[in-house]
């Protein structure tokens, strides 16, 4: 039977040598040529599938294949024939999965590269036909596929934003962007995927800044305007939701950036009423603020006074807080009074600044 089987396969007959090396093996389990005719057995299979597939008899060559992968079932080329195979009777979805796991039989192998690139391409076009037909759930899981084993396919990286953008998940679709940018700074869509990424940031944004986030507002439009540093929206909105965290002083000058940009009077007017309010209000503030300080400042002095050595220090403290607080003509009293208390004080250059400073202010007051 063996003999048979032998020349069989020399006279081209593979489909009755194959049987014939199987029958001998049912016969004789243990035979010393087991593993030699397994390989013969192997390789007849592929040969076999390959005629088929090359004639179109499809179906004949995925049972062949199946019976191969019951004797060898981690054969790569198997798998290769199986999804060539699938794809021709319409079934791409198990051809994907008949490559994949030829990668996971071998992960590490040079070879495995002209897989990858298939199952990629096969995996974008399967992504693509899903998209145009609006199935986008399906388009994410191939381009998914895809990216696991390409994870630095710029490609897959763009289409996979895509399919974020039409399933609103924004968060996602500006990862997918940027990464897409780093895979490839000379892309030729760069221009048009930083807008999208200064839109998106924008959107996320204004969502967080109505919810009440605006930690995350903030970080949203800082982000949208890194892509879009001139954009006057962004600039208005930061703007915003500075002022809503209480950062008048940042808030100011994102307003005076906007102002370069802006075009519009009646705009420009606006804003810059909006500016010099912000600006009196943070003055009167600060004004508030000082005479709070000044008023504990001279309270705990005098809560002190009897219980000084030198109470000319005091009053120089007193002179300070009150020069601080705009208090010109009282600075200058209490100066005086710290003078005539201990008059090596005049030696010392600060007090002579203080002092001269409290003068000048009281005589401009006296002018106006």
């Amino acid at each position: 039977m063996l003999h048979q089987a032998f020349c069989e396969e020399k006279l081209g007959r593979l489909q009755d040598a194959k049987n014939h090396y199987l029958a001998y093996l049912q016969v004789d389990p243990m035979t010393e040529q087991r593993e030699a005719i397994l390989e013969r057995v192997i390789r007849l299979h592929v040969l076999l599938a390959e005629e088929y597939l090359r004639r179109g008899y499809l179906a004949r060559a995925h049972d062949i294949l199946d019976k191969g992968i019951e004797v060898d079932p981690e054969n790569p080329d198997f798998h290769y024939l199986l999804a060539k195979t699938c794809l021709g009777l319409g079934r791409p979805e198990q051809a994907v999965a008949y490559l994949e796991r030829i990668l996971e039989l071998s992960p590490e192998q040079a070879t495995n590269r002209t897989y990858v690139e298939e199952l990629v391409g096969l995996c974008t076009s399967l992504a693509d036909k899903a998209y145009q037909e609006g199935e986008y759930t399906d388009a994410l899981r191939f381009l998914q596929k895809a990216l696991y084993w390409a994870p630095e396919n710029p490609l897959v990286t763009y289409n996979l934003a895509r399919v974020y953008e039409r399933e609103e998940q924004w968060e996602q679709a500006i990862l997918a962007y940027r990464r897409y940018l780093f895979l490839d700074p000379e892309a030729p869509e760069r221009n048009e995927v930083k807008a999208k990424l200064a839109y998106h940031y924008s959107f996320l944004g204004s969502e967080r800044f109505v919810r009440g986030e605006y930690p995350q507002a903030q970080e949203a439009f800082e982000q949208a305007l890194l892509v879009s540093p001139e954009d006057q929206a962004l600039l208005y909105n930061l703007a915003t939701v500075l002022l809503k965290r209480g950062k008048t002083t940042e808030a100011l000058q994102f307003l005076e950036r906007y102002l370069k940009y802006e075009r519009d009077p009646e705009e420009i007017e606006r804003v810059q009423q909006q500016v010099s309010l912000l600006v009196s209000s943070m003055e009167q503030k600060n004004q508030r603020k000082t005479g709070k300080s000044v008023a504990s400042g001279l309270a705990s002095l005098e809560v002190r006074k009897g219980g000084r050595e030198d109470p000319a220090l005091d009053d120089r403290k007193k002179g300070y807080l009150l020069l601080q607080a705009g208090r010109w003509q009282e600075a200058v009293d209490m100066y005086e009074q710290c003078l005539r208390g201990v008059p090596s004080v005049g030696t010392e250059e600060a007090f002579r600044n203080e002092l001269a400073s409290a003068y000048r202010e009281v005589s401009r007051e006296a002018l106006v």
